[in-house]
């Protein structure tokens, strides 16, 4: 080839249309574009694209020295972007009133699209109050030039990048300059759909750290974009976590059905236990436990398809009925909280079941779970959205406080049964003669005790954790710790059968003998302190029998 035949190259120098399946047709000033029906961009300053010619109308502001006329866009809901400094072309208003800030466009053309589109209503960005939702605080003022706001951040060491390439793979290939697969699906950020590459294009225009929540929050996303490092929803990164996440917890809402089950069938089958009190509420917790597992059971089924959740083939509707499913079966967890209740008002209390059936407390014991747990289900319709293995509430914290309240009151309520059991027995050791077996009826309850904590808290405690955690925006990517507490919180019906029926009956004997030994620890001091007090009596009568009888036979010789 002669030296001064030019060389010229093919290379991928484009905006976000890059086309993802091949490189495009460089020109510059002097080498115009061979298609008539395109011309040259010119972004690159010397050089750019070959693009389709599109025609738009000319704009500027008023304050253009380099012209003697303003222009400004004359259509109905049409604002100039100010592409080329004071100048610009007039481009149509978004759909979506946030979308002034994903539209490839500078300050100036952002705050102008506010301006006509919003009427001015829309300059900033808040993240609104739910587990799942990108966070920030952007205002328009934040948007810039992607190149020059990081050069120009003296205190950013690590851009935030929404994408970031892993390879070092040529441009003109198959994946789009971002490095992502899918630069057009949407994303539901700040109230309205956001296409892939201008979520990109929005977070190199800003100026964070990478590692900052704001940034950290959206890179969860983009995984729908099919990024090349991203770390997947939930950190599931591979097509395995991603089907153990749909297909564990499935498993153990299953099991849970079927411990549920069990435990009704139990209860029926016993003609004592049916008519109790406890009978009636572990139906009752078993019935809404199945409810509750029956909407776990389908993990991400009903999830709307375009979160490109792992199974999800639903849509808004059956995303919000899932969602209500598990909002009811809480109730089961309150009705826990009844049960404590009950062996309060039983063992402490000494309450007997005629007693108890006849009180109003009987009533409250059945009612205020259900209430509480109705209220905030038909109160979480609205807010019913995808959140990684389920739909359920998505707002921050207030469906997890009853949650937390419940947990708490169990606790405490069987902490106070364990130390009064411990004081009755330590009340009651001076009235036993059997010293090898003074701590056993002790040691029973408080084993009673740990079974019914253990079927509570392996439920649900870890899956309140990961809420709280998540809320808090710390656990983006915690793949096992998600996993866990999936699972935990499906099996609540397996471990209600398990510690509640299978391990009862190990130590069901010793139960009973600790129970009746609170009940009756009273009277047997009582009964004691009469034996003491009538022993004492009569051993005065004796000696006041013997003092008489001296006294008497004194009186006879004097006489005699």
């Amino acid at each position: 080839m002669p030296p001064e035949m030019p060389l010229l190259a093919t290379v991928e120098v484009g905006g976000h249309d890059a086309l993802q399946d091949g490189c495009r047709s460089t020109c510059t000033k002097d080498i115009e574009c061979k298609d008539t029906s395109m011309s040259c961009d010119m972004d690159n300053g010397v050089f750019g694209d070959c693009d389709v010619i599109e025609y738009k109308a000319q704009c500027n502001n008023n304050d253009a020295s380099e012209v003697t006329q303003p222009i400004q866009c004359t259509e109905e809901q049409a604002y100039c972007d100010f592409s080329k400094g004071k100048r610009g072309e007039c481009s149509s208003c978004p759909d979506f009133e946030n979308q002034c800030f994903f539209s490839d466009l500078n300050q100036e053309g952002a705050m102008e699209c506010n301006e006509v589109c919003a009427a001015g209503s829309l300059d900033r960005l808040e993240s609104p109050p739910c587990k799942f939702c990108v966070r920030g605080n952007f205002a328009l003022t934040n948007i810039s030039d992607g190149f020059l706001s990081t050069e120009d951040g003296k205190n950013i060491t690590t851009p935030c990048e929404f994408c970031g390439s892993t390879s070092n793979t040529s441009k003109c290939s198959s994946k789009h300059k971002w490095g992502m697969d899918h630069p057009h699906r949407t994303i539901k950020m700040w109230g309205g759909p956001v296409e892939c590459w201008q979520v990109a294009e929005f977070y190199r225009g800003v100026n964070i750290e990478a590692d900052t929540d704001y940034c950290k929050s959206a890179r969860t996303m983009n995984y729908i974009c099919g990024c090349e490092d991203t770390s997947g929803y939930g950190g599931a990164n591979s097509e395995a976590k991603r089907m153990a996440l749909a297909w564990i917890p499935r498993v153990g809402a299953i099991l849970s059905m079927l411990g549920s089950t069990l435990m009704i069938v139990e209860v029926l089958r016993d003609k004592e236990k049916r008519k109790k009190v406890i009978g009636e509420l572990i139906i009752s917790l078993s019935a809404f436990d199945i409810i509750g597992s029956l909407g776990y059971a389908f993990t991400s089924y009903p999830t709307p398809e375009e979160d490109y959740i792992y199974g999800a083939r639903g849509n808004g509707v059956s995303c919000s009925i899932q969602g209500f499913f598990i909002q009811i079966g809480t109730i089961s967890l309150y009705l826990n909280v009844s049960i404590a209740f009950y062996y309060l008002l039983i063992i402490q209390c000494s309450w007997r079941e005629h007693r108890l059936k006849k009180s109003w407390v009987y009533y409250m014991l059945f009612a205020v779970p259900v209430l509480i747990g109705s209220i905030f289900a038909f109160a979480g319709i609205p807010f019913y959205d995808n959140n990684i293995l389920w739909c359920n509430n998505s707002r921050s914290y207030w469906s997890e406080i009853p949650v937390a309240i419940a947990i708490a009151i169990a606790t405490i309520i069987i902490v106070n049964l364990c130390w009064f059991v411990y004081k009755s027995e330590r009340a009651s050791r001076r009235f036993r003669h059997d010293s090898e077996n003074r701590n056993a009826l002790s040691l029973a309850f408080f084993k009673q005790s740990l079974v019914y904590l253990g079927a509570f808290y392996l439920t649900w405690p870890p899956y309140l954790a990961m809420q709280i955690l998540i809320s808090r925006g710390v656990i983006y990517s915690q793949y096992y710790l998600i996993l866990f507490s999936g699972l935990a919180v499906t099996l609540q019906g397996f471990w209600n059968y398990l510690f509640h029926t299978a391990l009862t009956r190990v130590i069901k004997n010793r139960v009973v003998r600790a129970v009746e030994t609170v009940r009756n620890a009273g009277s047997m001091a009582f009964t004691s302190r009469r034996l003491a007090r009538s022993k004492a009596s009569t051993d005065d009568r004796e000696k006041y029998g013997e003092k008489h009888s001296k006294e008497s036979g004194s009186d006879d010789e004097q006489a005699s």
